[in-house]
Protein backbone atom coordinates (compact mmCIF):
# COMPACT_ATOMS: atom_id res chain seq x y z
CA UNK A 1 0.00 0.00 0.00
CA UNK A 2 3.10 2.53 1.12
CA UNK A 3 4.40 1.74 -2.38
CA UNK A 4 1.15 2.68 -4.22
CA UNK A 5 1.17 5.60 -2.37
CA UNK A 6 4.71 6.74 -2.99
CA UNK A 7 4.36 6.24 -6.91
CA UNK A 8 1.03 8.12 -7.34
CA UNK A 9 2.86 10.95 -5.28
CA UNK A 10 6.40 10.78 -7.34
CA UNK A 11 4.22 11.33 -10.33
CA UNK A 12 1.98 14.17 -9.48
CA UNK A 13 5.56 15.78 -8.87
CA UNK A 14 6.69 14.91 -12.22
CA UNK A 15 3.59 16.43 -14.08
CA UNK A 16 4.06 19.49 -11.90
CA UNK A 17 7.89 19.95 -13.03
CA UNK A 18 7.27 19.14 -16.18
CA UNK A 19 4.36 22.19 -16.46
CA UNK A 20 6.53 24.36 -14.60
CA UNK A 21 9.13 24.14 -17.56
CA UNK A 22 6.42 24.81 -20.13
CA UNK A 23 5.45 27.95 -18.79
CA UNK A 24 8.34 29.28 -16.65
CA UNK A 25 11.44 31.70 -17.79
CA UNK A 26 10.26 34.72 -20.38
CA UNK A 27 6.43 35.56 -21.52
CA UNK A 28 5.99 34.45 -25.41
CA UNK A 29 6.75 38.26 -27.46
CA UNK A 30 3.53 40.35 -28.56
CA UNK A 31 2.86 39.84 -32.15
CA UNK A 32 4.58 42.54 -34.15
CA UNK A 33 1.16 44.00 -35.04
CA UNK A 34 0.16 44.91 -31.41
CA UNK A 35 -0.23 48.61 -30.89
CA UNK A 36 2.29 50.04 -28.72
CA UNK A 37 1.37 51.57 -25.77
CA UNK A 38 3.29 54.48 -24.58
CA UNK A 39 4.12 55.00 -20.65
CA UNK A 40 2.75 58.23 -19.38
CA UNK A 41 6.18 59.56 -19.37
CA UNK A 42 6.32 59.43 -23.21
CA UNK A 43 2.84 61.32 -23.61
CA UNK A 44 2.49 64.59 -25.40
CA UNK A 45 0.87 66.99 -23.26
CA UNK A 46 -0.56 70.71 -24.48
CA UNK A 47 1.57 73.43 -22.36
CA UNK A 48 -1.07 75.08 -20.44
CA UNK A 49 -0.58 79.21 -20.72
CA UNK A 50 -0.59 81.53 -17.83
CA UNK A 51 -2.95 84.39 -18.63
CA UNK A 52 -5.25 85.87 -16.58
CA UNK A 53 -8.86 87.21 -17.21
CA UNK A 54 -8.13 90.94 -18.17
CA UNK A 55 -9.53 93.51 -20.57
CA UNK A 56 -6.95 95.79 -22.27
CA UNK A 57 -8.06 99.34 -23.15
CA UNK A 58 -5.95 100.50 -26.65
CA UNK A 59 -6.63 104.52 -27.39
CA UNK A 60 -6.06 106.39 -30.44
CA UNK A 61 -6.72 109.86 -32.27
CA UNK A 62 -7.23 108.08 -35.83
CA UNK A 63 -10.76 106.71 -36.63
CA UNK A 64 -12.74 104.02 -37.57
CA UNK A 65 -12.16 103.29 -41.13
CA UNK A 66 -8.33 104.39 -41.00
CA UNK A 67 -5.65 101.92 -41.72
CA UNK A 68 -4.48 101.66 -38.46
CA UNK A 69 -7.80 101.55 -36.58
CA UNK A 70 -8.25 98.48 -39.09
CA UNK A 71 -5.04 96.90 -37.92
CA UNK A 72 -5.77 97.46 -34.45
CA UNK A 73 -9.44 95.69 -34.64
CA UNK A 74 -7.12 92.63 -36.07
CA UNK A 75 -4.47 92.78 -32.79
CA UNK A 76 -7.98 92.89 -31.05
CA UNK A 77 -9.12 89.18 -32.36
CA UNK A 78 -5.47 87.92 -32.68
CA UNK A 79 -4.87 88.77 -28.41
CA UNK A 80 -8.52 87.03 -27.81
CA UNK A 81 -7.65 84.04 -30.09
CA UNK A 82 -3.90 83.82 -28.54
CA UNK A 83 -5.58 84.17 -24.66
CA UNK A 84 -8.99 81.72 -25.54
CA UNK A 85 -10.73 84.38 -24.49
CA UNK A 86 -9.22 85.29 -21.39
CA UNK A 87 -8.04 88.70 -22.95
CA UNK A 88 -9.96 91.35 -24.27
CA UNK A 89 -9.17 94.52 -26.02
CA UNK A 90 -11.14 97.54 -26.08
CA UNK A 91 -10.48 100.00 -28.96
CA UNK A 92 -11.24 103.89 -28.39
CA UNK A 93 -10.69 105.97 -31.55
CA UNK A 94 -11.18 109.27 -32.63
CA UNK A 95 -9.55 110.68 -29.61
CA UNK A 96 -11.79 109.05 -27.24
CA UNK A 97 -9.69 108.59 -24.61
CA UNK A 98 -7.89 112.07 -25.04
CA UNK A 99 -5.51 113.67 -27.61
CA UNK A 100 -1.73 111.99 -28.53
CA UNK A 101 -0.11 113.79 -25.42
CA UNK A 102 -3.02 112.88 -23.18
CA UNK A 103 -3.49 108.86 -24.01
CA UNK A 104 0.71 109.02 -23.51
CA UNK A 105 0.50 110.79 -19.85
CA UNK A 106 -2.24 108.11 -18.59
CA UNK A 107 -0.35 105.38 -20.16
CA UNK A 108 2.42 106.39 -18.46
CA UNK A 109 0.64 107.04 -15.46
CA UNK A 110 -1.07 103.54 -15.54
CA UNK A 111 -4.84 104.51 -15.97
CA UNK A 112 -4.84 103.42 -19.79
CA UNK A 113 -3.35 100.28 -20.80
CA UNK A 114 -2.12 100.93 -24.51
CA UNK A 115 -1.91 103.78 -26.76
CA UNK A 116 -0.77 105.23 -30.46
CA UNK A 117 1.49 108.18 -29.65
CA UNK A 118 3.99 110.10 -31.83
CA UNK A 119 7.53 109.15 -32.35
CA UNK A 120 8.09 113.10 -30.58
CA UNK A 121 6.21 112.16 -27.19
CA UNK A 122 8.68 109.46 -26.60
CA UNK A 123 11.62 110.93 -27.36
CA UNK A 124 10.18 113.72 -24.90
CA UNK A 125 10.32 111.17 -22.31
CA UNK A 126 13.61 110.41 -22.64
CA UNK A 127 13.73 107.90 -24.92
CA UNK A 128 15.93 110.45 -27.38
CA UNK A 129 16.87 108.13 -30.24
CA UNK A 130 13.29 108.41 -31.70
CA UNK A 131 14.34 111.98 -32.46
CA UNK A 132 15.81 109.84 -35.51
CA UNK A 133 12.44 108.92 -36.99
CA UNK A 134 11.22 112.50 -36.78
CA UNK A 135 14.07 114.64 -38.95
CA UNK A 136 13.56 115.36 -42.18
CA UNK A 137 14.14 112.60 -45.16
CA UNK A 138 15.34 110.65 -43.01
CA UNK A 139 13.59 108.13 -45.23
CA UNK A 140 13.85 107.50 -48.50
CA UNK A 141 10.79 105.58 -49.81
CA UNK A 142 8.02 103.22 -48.10
CA UNK A 143 10.02 100.37 -48.11
CA UNK A 144 13.13 102.13 -46.42
CA UNK A 145 10.12 103.33 -43.46
CA UNK A 146 8.99 99.22 -42.98
CA UNK A 147 12.75 97.80 -43.54
CA UNK A 148 13.74 100.31 -40.73
CA UNK A 149 10.55 99.89 -37.79
CA UNK A 150 10.10 96.04 -38.60
CA UNK A 151 14.02 95.13 -38.62
CA UNK A 152 16.29 95.77 -36.27
CA UNK A 153 16.75 99.18 -35.56
CA UNK A 154 12.87 99.09 -34.86
CA UNK A 155 13.46 96.46 -32.22
CA UNK A 156 16.02 98.36 -30.72
CA UNK A 157 14.09 101.63 -30.50
CA UNK A 158 11.19 99.80 -28.39
CA UNK A 159 13.67 98.13 -26.36
CA UNK A 160 15.18 101.67 -25.58
CA UNK A 161 11.26 102.67 -24.25
CA UNK A 162 11.29 100.64 -21.71
CA UNK A 163 15.04 101.30 -20.67
CA UNK A 164 14.70 104.90 -21.36
CA UNK A 165 12.48 105.43 -17.69
CA UNK A 166 9.55 106.53 -19.67
CA UNK A 167 7.31 104.32 -17.95
CA UNK A 168 6.43 102.00 -20.95
CA UNK A 169 6.97 99.56 -22.85
CA UNK A 170 7.18 99.71 -26.51
CA UNK A 171 5.12 97.24 -28.47
CA UNK A 172 5.78 98.40 -32.13
CA UNK A 173 5.34 100.45 -34.93
CA UNK A 174 2.80 101.85 -37.09
CA UNK A 175 3.38 103.92 -40.28
CA UNK A 176 0.25 106.24 -42.16
CA UNK A 177 2.31 108.06 -44.61
CA UNK A 178 4.83 110.60 -45.74
CA UNK A 179 4.12 114.53 -46.04
CA UNK A 180 4.67 116.15 -48.81
CA UNK A 181 4.68 119.92 -50.56
CA UNK A 182 1.84 121.62 -52.64
CA UNK A 183 2.35 124.78 -54.42
CA UNK A 184 0.91 126.83 -56.90
CA UNK A 185 3.63 126.82 -59.41
CA UNK A 186 5.19 123.52 -59.66
CA UNK A 187 8.41 122.48 -57.74
CA UNK A 188 10.25 120.28 -59.92
CA UNK A 189 13.85 120.45 -58.53
CA UNK A 190 15.49 122.06 -54.97
CA UNK A 191 16.31 124.99 -57.23
CA UNK A 192 12.30 126.07 -57.71
CA UNK A 193 12.15 126.25 -53.42
CA UNK A 194 14.17 129.22 -53.46
CA UNK A 195 12.34 132.08 -52.10
CA UNK A 196 8.69 130.55 -51.73
CA UNK A 197 6.74 131.08 -48.93
CA UNK A 198 5.58 128.28 -47.55
CA UNK A 199 3.43 127.29 -44.52
CA UNK A 200 4.66 124.55 -42.27
CA UNK A 201 4.04 123.24 -39.21
CA UNK A 202 5.21 125.16 -36.07
CA UNK A 203 7.60 123.18 -35.15
CA UNK A 204 11.49 124.18 -34.65
CA UNK A 205 12.70 121.63 -37.50
CA UNK A 206 10.32 122.21 -40.03
CA UNK A 207 11.36 125.96 -40.02
CA UNK A 208 14.64 125.28 -40.26
CA UNK A 209 14.19 122.37 -42.66
CA UNK A 210 12.41 124.91 -44.87
CA UNK A 211 15.09 127.25 -44.88
CA UNK A 212 18.02 124.66 -45.75
CA UNK A 213 15.14 124.24 -48.63
CA UNK A 214 15.74 127.96 -49.74
CA UNK A 215 12.31 128.16 -49.20
CA UNK A 216 10.96 131.44 -46.59
CA UNK A 217 8.80 129.69 -43.85
CA UNK A 218 5.59 131.45 -43.05
CA UNK A 219 3.41 130.86 -40.28
CA UNK A 220 -0.05 130.92 -40.39
CA UNK A 221 -3.28 128.91 -38.58
CA UNK A 222 -4.13 125.76 -40.24
CA UNK A 223 -7.63 126.84 -40.57
CA UNK A 224 -6.51 130.54 -42.86
CA UNK A 225 -4.32 128.13 -45.05
CA UNK A 226 -6.59 127.54 -47.91
CA UNK A 227 -7.96 131.29 -47.61
CA UNK A 228 -3.96 132.33 -47.58
CA UNK A 229 -3.26 130.63 -50.33
CA UNK A 230 -6.22 131.73 -52.66
CA UNK A 231 -4.78 135.62 -51.83
CA UNK A 232 -1.13 134.65 -52.61
CA UNK A 233 -0.51 134.94 -48.92
CA UNK A 234 1.76 131.73 -49.33
CA UNK A 235 2.62 130.09 -52.34
CA UNK A 236 2.48 126.50 -51.15
CA UNK A 237 2.25 124.18 -47.61
CA UNK A 238 3.36 120.36 -46.74
CA UNK A 239 0.69 117.88 -45.62
CA UNK A 240 0.31 113.95 -46.32
CA UNK A 241 -1.61 113.67 -49.48
CA UNK A 242 -4.91 112.69 -47.75
CA UNK A 243 -5.16 115.58 -45.78
CA UNK A 244 -4.01 117.44 -49.19
CA UNK A 245 -6.96 115.65 -50.92
CA UNK A 246 -9.66 116.28 -48.05
CA UNK A 247 -8.83 119.64 -47.21
CA UNK A 248 -9.54 120.14 -51.20
CA UNK A 249 -6.19 121.99 -51.40
CA UNK A 250 -6.38 120.89 -55.19
CA UNK A 251 -8.72 123.62 -55.68
CA UNK A 252 -5.68 126.36 -55.35
CA UNK A 253 -2.57 124.56 -55.66
CA UNK A 254 -2.54 122.23 -58.67
CA UNK A 255 0.90 120.63 -58.26
CA UNK A 256 1.75 118.12 -55.40
CA UNK A 257 5.79 117.64 -55.31
CA UNK A 258 6.89 113.95 -53.57
CA UNK A 259 9.53 115.00 -51.85
CA UNK A 260 8.30 112.46 -48.77
CA UNK A 261 9.96 115.17 -46.71
CA UNK A 262 8.23 113.35 -43.43
CA UNK A 263 7.42 109.99 -42.48
CA UNK A 264 7.58 109.73 -38.49
CA UNK A 265 5.63 106.74 -37.49
CA UNK A 266 3.52 106.52 -34.77
CA UNK A 267 4.96 104.21 -31.87
CA UNK A 268 2.21 101.44 -29.89
CA UNK A 269 3.03 101.96 -25.79
CA UNK A 270 2.01 100.05 -23.35
CA UNK A 271 1.78 101.03 -19.61
CA UNK A 272 4.86 99.70 -17.69
CA UNK A 273 2.97 99.75 -14.59
CA UNK A 274 0.58 97.35 -16.04
CA UNK A 275 3.05 95.39 -17.84
CA UNK A 276 4.84 94.52 -14.82
CA UNK A 277 1.24 93.11 -13.44
CA UNK A 278 1.25 90.53 -16.75
CA UNK A 279 2.93 86.95 -17.34
CA UNK A 280 5.76 86.47 -20.09
CA UNK A 281 2.58 84.38 -21.62
CA UNK A 282 0.77 87.72 -21.95
CA UNK A 283 3.26 89.48 -22.92
CA UNK A 284 4.12 87.50 -25.67
CA UNK A 285 0.48 87.23 -26.93
CA UNK A 286 0.69 90.80 -27.08
CA UNK A 287 3.95 91.43 -28.83
CA UNK A 288 3.01 88.47 -31.50
CA UNK A 289 -0.24 89.88 -32.05
CA UNK A 290 0.64 93.25 -32.80
CA UNK A 291 3.64 92.11 -35.01
CA UNK A 292 1.32 89.94 -36.99
CA UNK A 293 -1.55 92.85 -37.17
CA UNK A 294 0.84 95.39 -38.40
CA UNK A 295 2.68 93.01 -40.83
CA UNK A 296 0.33 94.39 -43.67
CA UNK A 297 1.46 98.03 -43.10
CA UNK A 298 4.00 98.10 -46.64
CA UNK A 299 1.03 97.07 -48.81
CA UNK A 300 -1.52 99.97 -46.47
CA UNK A 301 1.60 102.59 -47.21
CA UNK A 302 2.11 101.88 -50.95
CA UNK A 303 -2.25 101.74 -51.52
CA UNK A 304 -3.09 104.91 -50.12
CA UNK A 305 -0.03 107.02 -51.72
CA UNK A 306 -1.38 105.57 -55.20
CA UNK A 307 -5.45 106.14 -53.62
CA UNK A 308 -4.70 109.90 -53.41
CA UNK A 309 -2.56 110.41 -56.23
CA UNK A 310 -5.10 108.91 -58.57
CA UNK A 311 -7.64 111.35 -56.84
CA UNK A 312 -5.48 113.95 -56.94
CA UNK A 313 -4.98 113.73 -60.69
CA UNK A 314 -8.55 113.28 -61.48
CA UNK A 315 -9.02 116.83 -59.94
CA UNK A 316 -6.14 117.95 -62.56
CA UNK A 317 -3.15 118.29 -60.15
CA UNK A 318 0.06 117.88 -61.03
CA UNK A 319 2.11 115.05 -58.80
CA UNK A 320 5.71 115.71 -59.46
CA UNK A 321 8.45 112.93 -58.91
CA UNK A 322 11.69 114.43 -57.89
CA UNK A 323 14.57 113.15 -60.08
CA UNK A 324 17.14 115.23 -57.91
CA UNK A 325 16.25 113.79 -54.44
CA UNK A 326 19.79 113.40 -53.55
CA UNK A 327 20.21 117.14 -53.39
CA UNK A 328 17.19 117.32 -50.83
CA UNK A 329 19.10 115.06 -48.66
CA UNK A 330 22.25 116.86 -48.82
CA UNK A 331 20.29 120.54 -47.52
CA UNK A 332 19.46 118.62 -44.70
CA UNK A 333 23.10 118.98 -42.98
CA UNK A 334 22.81 121.66 -40.90
CA UNK A 335 19.87 120.36 -39.62
CA UNK A 336 20.96 117.45 -38.80
CA UNK A 337 24.21 119.24 -37.35
CA UNK A 338 20.98 121.11 -35.12
CA UNK A 339 18.70 117.89 -34.27
CA UNK A 340 20.75 114.89 -34.88
CA UNK A 341 23.64 115.23 -32.41
CA UNK A 342 22.08 113.02 -29.57
CA UNK A 343 21.12 110.19 -32.46
CA UNK A 344 23.81 109.70 -34.87
CA UNK A 345 24.60 106.39 -34.58
CA UNK A 346 21.02 105.84 -35.24
CA UNK A 347 20.74 108.09 -38.05
CA UNK A 348 23.48 106.40 -39.83
CA UNK A 349 22.18 102.91 -39.15
CA UNK A 350 19.23 103.62 -40.91
CA UNK A 351 21.34 105.53 -43.92
CA UNK A 352 23.31 102.65 -44.33
CA UNK A 353 19.83 100.58 -44.74
CA UNK A 354 18.74 102.98 -47.16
Amino acid sequence: MMKKVLAQVLSLSLIAFLFAGCTGGEPPKASSDAPEVPSSSTVPTEKTLDVSTRTIRFATTSSEGTAIVDAMHVFADLVSEASSGLITVDLYPSSALGDVSESYQNVQLGVLDMAVTSAQNVAGSGASDFVALSLPYVFRDSKHIIDVIQGEIGAQLLASVQASGTKCVGIGFWNAGSRCFFTKTPVRSLADMKGMKIRCQQLDVDTDMTKALGASPTPIAFSELYSSLQTGVVDGAENPLSGIYSGKFYEVCKYVTLDEHSAPPVVIVFSETIWQTMSEDEHNIILNAWKEASSTNYDCLVNEQAHYIELLEAEDVEVIRLSDKDDWYAAMEPVYKTYGSDCADVLDAIAAIG
